[in-house]
């Protein structure tokens, strides 16, 4: 049994990290990937930059959505190339130049413990409207996860935060919820205040009708409402209901949030070109421009 190994790794060559809970039992962890490549999004590694997936108790819950039907099919092409299949973001309705090398993503931070894992990419140069996207995912093991984006774009734009899943979202007012088989995920939207959420089951270039499948997904989108250069959205899941409330407020040009979970409280500073964490004994702030060899 790997009892002796970290429960997370990064592969920084292809630009991919697997954070899970435990290594030992897959039916009772849970995982995420994350994507931020190097190789762009050529070939079979298509999905979009600083995207990432969820799957609990190895069953997916946040998935990538569509399945090809061919090879070079508009559904392939039109759908599964698309930021628009993937747990990502859209600029003015638009997506990550597809299938494509120029497409460039990079893990720019990875910390992994008992307690905490943290992955960041920067996915900026994967848009020709984007001068920037970092992601910052911040897994407080085993059901709290914390989604920091901070997108810079030359012209006000609006922005889309999109999720997928093979199950319908309950929508509320400033969060949805998600029942699979296999768990629960409650995604509360902590910022910006008065997203749109809407979601439908429908794509829009569908598999070709000779497909000898039927695909029952629902895509998720909370979308800005005004254009904005620039703009932070922060983001909790949290798995089979786990206990946390978050509290947010404004520091220095940036956010502090306060995360009561069930046994400790973890206070993350928020910034544009950084961040930072402090969870009992274990503090450490990470700053954008440095490349963690952890």
């Amino acid at each position: 049994p790997p009892e002796d190994l970290p429960t997370a790794k990064v592969f920084r060559g292809t630009g991919v990290a697997v954070l899970n809970t435990t290594l030992l039992d897959g039916r009772e962890n849970v995982q995420v990937h994350f994507k931020s490549s190097p190789f762009g999004t050529q070939s079979h590694g298509y999905n979009a930059n600083n995207a990432f997936l969820l799957h609990l108790r190895g069953e997916r819950a946040l998935i990538m959505s569509g399945r090809r039907d061919i090879h070079g099919s508009p559904h392939h092409t039109q759908w599964m190339w698309e930021t628009k299949s993937d747990n990502a973001i859209l600029v003015n309705g638009e997506g990550q130049i597809p299938h494509t090398p120029a497409a460039q993503g990079r893990i720019t931070h990875f910390h992994t413990s008992e307690r905490l894992d943290v992955v960041a990419g920067e996915a900026g140069e994967s848009y020709s409207h984007l001068d920037r996207w970092a992601r910052r995912i911040l897994f407080f093991k085993p059901g709290v996860i914390l989604i920091h984006d901070v997108l810079d774009a030359p012209e006000p734009s609006t922005f889309q935060w999109l999720l997928h899943a093979q199950h319908a979202f309950d929508l509320r007012q400033d969060s949805v919820g998600l029942e699979t088989p296999t768990g629960t995920v409650d995604v509360d939207f902590l910022a910006p205040a008065g997203l749109a959420l809407s979601q439908k089951n429908e794509f829009d270039t569908p598999p070709h009708d000779w497909a000898t499948f039927t695909l029952d997904e629902w895509h998720l989108t909370a979308a800005t409402q005004s254009p904005e250069k620039t703009l932070h959205f922060i983001t909790m899941l949290r798995i089979d209901g786990a206990e946390a409330t978050a509290t947010l407020a404004e520091e220095d040009g940036g956010r502090l949030l306060t995360l009561a979970l069930g046994d400790a409280t973890a206070r993350v500073r928020l910034h544009p070109d950084r961040f930072e964490i402090t969870l009992g004994d274990f503090s450490r702030a990470w700053e954008d421009e440095m490349t963690d060899t952890e």
